[in-house]
């Protein structure tokens, strides 16, 4: 919980979020009272959804549609989450969905009218999650961190059964690649 709450509370994106809300103040108070209002709705789903172990993947996907709403106020680029497959529910570890689509927006340059897609299929009780997003950033970098979570989160929850890949397809689209144990509802 601690390790969800510290990877998505990053300074440097709290940092921008004020300082932005700060410029929207003075000069389009109504956008700065929405932006406001998106950011804490993300913190309290991400605060509600950091306490369990497995989430209904509809829980992430509102976490993941509500980060793209505060990152396309934040660049005033409207980009779109769009979510299709033959599984319509199933539980997963919280905000690793969120996590790769965090990494998308951090780790690249969007514009106007892009889309993220999600796509999960299922096939001999395993699901997979297919995420592509547009890639426009050839030099990437990062820490890792979000990557790290995301694979202690798998393991803690599946043990070695998943599998987790995460490269450019082409030169313009990024992919990650996600297959766990299908799990359709919780033990009591």
């Amino acid at each position: 919980e601690t390790e969800l709450l510290r990877r998505n509370l990053q300074p440097h994106f709290i940092m921008n979020s004020l300082m932005l809300i700060v410029e929207w103040v003075e000069t389009q108070p109504k956008l700065a009272v929405e932006f406001i209002e998106a950011l804490a709705e993300e913190f309290r789903l991400l605060n509600t959804l950091s306490q369990q172990k497995l989430i209904p993947v509809e829980q992430e996907l509102e976490l993941c549609k509500q980060h793209c709403q505060i990152m396309s106020s934040r660049y005033q680029q409207t980009v779109s989450l769009d979510s299709t497959g033959s599984v319509s529910s199933f539980h997963l570890p919280p905000a690793i969905l969120h996590t790769v689509i965090e990494n998308a927006f951090s780790h690249n340059r969007m514009l106007e009218g892009d889309s993220i897609r999600v796509n999960a299929t299922q096939h001999k009780g395993m699901v997979q999650l297919i995420i592509t997003a547009p890639y426009r950033n050839q030099q990437h970098s990062g820490t890792g961190t979000g990557e790290s979570y995301i694979k202690a989160r798998l393991t803690e929850q599946f043990e070695q059964n998943w599998q987790y890949q995460s490269n450019p397809i082409d030169q313009t689209h990024w992919q990650t690649e996600i297959t766990m144990p299908l799990i359709t509802r919780l033990k009591d």
